[in-house]
């Protein structure tokens, strides 16, 4: 009920345009989005979100009236943002400008990402995006925080871009691995934010930690599928890599995942708590191995 009356008050922030509207602090992170207007196109993707994820919960729920009202005002939404899409420029603007209603002539890496991740680009739309991630445009406002990299990989996972997330990690974080930081940051070295002769704002940031959880998922391949953590898949993305190990927390205990590179075979080991169910899921970046899997209880 809270997330129905949460959603329902969004309701009441759309425009003459259907996207929502509002004389808020609409800040997604530091970059230099055009954000200072009431209608900027991210708030709109990420109220796609929110709805589809409370579709999903009244699926679980057995709410077949919320569901199917949840998933008529998602997909409506959905075209009202489509609406916006410059074929000239392929991206979305940044924003509605409160002075002319007329679209903002900047653009950002952040609407092709959110796009992507919340399911709002449409297939002609979904390629270009992508290529706004991959190779920005000259002029495109590109992503300035840690914070905002969650979305970007995500994004570049669902894409399928593991390689590229996985060399964005490298470039992005590195730095702050160079000079001996045990923590992550709020800002990547070397950015237009005034950090007062600092390198970051706050050196020690929990919001910028998405490289624990993408390591995790990607390059040791756990991903849960099952509620409570009763299974998982195991794909791990190797890449350039030659070995990785860690593990991921349960209810039930860790799953660890170790796996190496040796010649031309791909051995991985996976130790997990008896009664998770394990299956072991190849990917693209296994064909140049000869694979073997060994799956223990313990």
């Amino acid at each position: 009920p809270a997330v129905l009356q949460n959603l329902e008050g969004a309701e009441r922030f759309k425009d003459k345009h259907g996207l929502f509207s509002g004389a808020l602090w609409n800040l997604l992170e530091w970059a230099p989005i055009d954000h200072d207007n009431e209608t900027v196109l991210h708030n709109s993707m990420l109220l796609v979100g929110a709805l589809q994820a409370a579709e999903k919960c009244a699926e679980v729920l057995g709410d077949s009236a919320s569901q199917k009202k949840l998933c008529a005002r998602r997909n409506q939404l959905i075209r009202a943002i489509n609406a916006q899409w410059n074929d000239n420029k392929n991206s979305y603007p940044d924003a509605l400008l409160d002075t002319t209603g007329q679209p903002s002539a900047k653009t950002c890496q952040h609407t092709s990402m959110l796009a992507i991740m919340c399911e709002v680009a449409t297939a002609p739309i979904r390629n270009k995006a992508l290529d706004n991630l991959l190779h920005p445009p000259k002029g495109m406002t590109t992503i300035g925080a840690p914070f905002a990299m969650q979305f970007m990989y995500e994004a570049l996972e669902r894409s399928g871009e593991c390689d590229a997330l996985l060399d964005s990690m490298r470039h992005k974080f590195q730095p702050m691995i160079d000079v001996g930081s045990s923590t992550v940051w709020e800002m990547f070295a070397g950015s237009d934010f005034d950090t007062q002769g600092f390198p970051t704002r706050s050196h020690c940031h929990a919001w910028a930690s998405s490289p624990i959880y993408f390591l995790t998922r990607v390059v040791l391949g756990i991903r849960q599928t099952a509620p409570g953590g009763k299974a998982f898949d195991i794909s791990p993305w190797i890449g350039d890599l030659r070995h990785a190990s860690g593990a991921m927390a349960t209810p039930k205990g860790p799953v660890q995942v170790c796996w190496k590179v040796k010649g031309s075979s791909l051995q991985v080991q996976v130790i997990a708590p008896s009664g998770i169910k394990i299956e072991f899921m190849p990917n693209e970046s296994h064909r140049a191995y000869a694979v073997s899997v060994e799956v223990e209880s313990v």
